[in-house]
This record gives structure tokens, C-alpha cells and sequence, in this order.
């Protein structure tokens, strides 16, 4: 097996350039990826080098993990506080609401869940709107409830009108 970089003397000087090219192309992608690409694992960086990855790699477990995102994000604080902050969501896959549907949903999202508690009182104190219908509010209104809350919690508006902050960039 050949030792890392006993390649390098056999290389010509072309050869040389065209690997020190490639090497700082990879560097440079890596260095200026922005965002949630900050946090990746990045495979094409790591297999710049001629040998192969090792198979050793240890993941931490989860607790560790968060800690240690907590850690990067607060030294990219320290180190770059004038960079512009982003509040793009991660999964690129969905649209992120609009500043006026998100208001929308927070509007009415109460509405639907008062609704909901009150056909579900009523359904029970007024029985005779029959059982199956009760039945259904009984089993609708906690999912109608946990969805409210997390649509609430998940679609809350924030940034400069909702805050007073200012975002940056």
C-alpha cells in the first residue's frame, strides 16, 4: 500500500497544477457554502484526496450532536457578526408561507379551535344531535386541536413586522 502523497514526486508540473486547481476548487465550494449547507456532512470535500474515506467515521449520538451544532452556530456568531442571517427553512422540498399567510393562519387558526371545542361541547351536553355525530367530533376534535397548535406553534410569524427586529441583509 502506498503512503499518503508518495504520488506527489512522480506527478509532473502540469499534473501538479491541474491537482492544486482541482484541491483549491474543492476548498473554495466548501468554504463558500452558505445557509443550512453549512452544517453537512460533505463527502465531494472529503474525497478530494486520493485515498479513500475511512470507514471509522463515529457519528455522535444525538444529545452531543445538537450540542455541538449549538457550539458551531454560536462561533459563526463570535467570528462573523455582520454576515447577512437567513431565515430560510431547511427542507428545501417545501414553499415557505408568505408574511400574509402565515398571519392568516394565526388568525384563524383560534377561530377553527374555539369552533371545535364548541361543536364538541355541544355535541355532548346536546344529545340528541345523536351519537354519531358526537362520536365524530369526539374522535375529530383532539386532531383538530393538536393540528391547531402545531400549525400555530410551526407558522408563527416572525422576523421585522411580527418582532421589531430587524433582519439583517
Amino acid at each position: 500500500m502506498m503512503a499518503i502523497d508518495d504520488d506527489l514526486p512522480n506527478l509532473t508540473r502540469e499534473e501538479l497544477i491541474a491537482e492544486v486547481i482541482r484541491l483549491r476548487a474543492g476548498i473554495r465550494a466548501h468554504r463558500d457554502s452558505s445557509g443550512h449547507d453549512l452544517c453537512w456532512h460533505h463527502p465531494q470535500l472529503w474525497n478530494l484526496p486520493p485515498e479513500p474515506i475511512s470507514k471509522d467515521l463515529a457519528v455522535p449520538d444525538w444529545p452531543q450532536f445538537l450540542r455541538g451544532c449549538i457550539k458551531y452556530r454560536e462561533a459563526l456568531d463570535r467570528e462573523l457578526p455582520d454576515a447577512p442571517r437567513t431565515d430560510a427553512e431547511f427542507d428545501k422540498g417545501v414553499e415557505p408561507l408568505s408574511e400574509r399567510e402565515a398571519h392568516f393562519l394565526v388568525l384563524l387558526m383560534p377561530l377553527v379551535l374555539v369552533g371545535d371545542i364548541a361543536a364538541f361541547a355541544l355535541c355532548f351536553w346536546w344529545y340528541d344531535l345523536g351519537l354519531p355525530l358526537s362520536i365524530v367530533v369526539a374522535i375529530l376534535t383532539p386532531i383538530v386541536l393538536l393540528l391547531g397548535i402545531v400549525m400555530l406553534v410551526r407558522f408563527w410569524p416572525t422576523g421585522s413586522k411580527a418582532t421589531g427586529e430587524r433582519k439583517a441583509g
